[in-house]
């Protein structure tokens, strides 16, 4: 891929103190020839086993993850 960008998004609960009870991670990816199962395990790796910050958060939190691939 030639490029790759992240983008999260969050709902706050109503009442204090306020937390994330909602989180989406989208995954984007960006080139020729996207080897799309190499790109799905890399990810799903990042998610499920080595990112300490996506486990703090499903500790009180609904998240969700997307993969988006664009094809130039």
């Amino acid at each position: 891929f030639s490029d790759f960008r992240i983008d999260t998004y969050g709902e706050l609960t109503e009442e204090h103190p306020k937390y994330y009870h909602t989180v989406s991670v989208e995954y984007h990816f960006y080139g020729d020839h996207l080897e799309e199962d190499k790109i799905k395990k890399a990810v799903d790796l990042s998610i499920d086993k080595y990112c300490g910050v996506m486990e703090m958060f499903r500790r009180f939190a609904n998240v969700k993850t997307s993969i988006h691939y664009h094809n130039i």
